[in-house]
């Protein structure tokens, strides 16, 4: 185990859920994704951390979220982009070959969130994008907040227990329909189905966020 994902486990272990994907899921992805991903899932598989907080997930489950969310959007290289982990609440993180991890789905919000091609990728150095991509994931930056701004995850498990590979966190109404973010409001759905529904609930917001300005 290097010591990025050493690094990650600190704050994430322990793994749940684990599946195991067989040589052939792996060699599907050769040449699509970085070569130190596909280490990961040989080495730890495909599974939820941090009690479903986040999941690192199997792309070809997120093909239909990934159609239904770019297509039409205008983001460059949007149909070279992979699904490779997700949060409790949704939250997509799409990995790019040519770019690296720059675009995001943010389904409870409406929003795609993209970012500058990573300089590691462009330079030709995957492993450190990848590295990077699960050393610098916090558990509160990847929780959402109610109403009066305290944190849902927590509350969310023990109302609802803890999430299984198909499902995730999400709100009854939406909160892109006018719905607030309440705890009462929660409720557990198949992470597929709702995400894709969410999609088509109203126009949604590409934001553009450049990091490196402010480095």
């Amino acid at each position: 185990m290097d010591e990025c994902f050493e690094y990650f486990l600190e704050s994430f272990a322990p793994q749940f859920d684990k599946v195991q994907p067989a040589p052939s899921d792996i060699e599907k992805f050769r040449g699509k994704l970085p070569e130190k991903l596909l280490e990961y899932w040989r080495d730890h598989g495909w599974g939820g951390f941090h009690n479903g907080l986040f999941w690192l997930v199997n792309p070809s489950d997120y093909t239909e979220v990934v159609d239904a969310w770019l297509t039409n959007t205008g983001i460059d290289g949007c149909d070279g982009y992979l699904a490779i982990a997700r949060t409790a609440f949704g939250r997509v993180f799409l990995w790019n070959k040519s770019s690296g991890q720059t675009a995001t789905i943010n389904a409870l919000f409406s929003e795609i969130i993209t970012t500058p091609p990573n300089r590691s990728v462009l330079a030709g150095d995957e492993v450190s994008a990848v590295e990077a991509f699960m050393a610098t994931k916090e558990p509160d930056a990847l929780d959402i907040e109610d109403e009066k701004e305290k944190k849902l995850f927590k509350r969310a498990v023990k109302k609802l227990g803890t999430l299984k590979a198909d499902e995730m966190y999400g709100f009854e109404p939406a909160l892109v329909i006018g719905g607030p973010p309440k705890l009462e409001n929660l409720v557990k759905v198949k992470i597929i189905e709702h995400l894709i529904l969410l999609q088509q609930f109203g126009d949604v917001e590409i934001l553009h966020m450049d990091v490196s300005r402010h480095l």
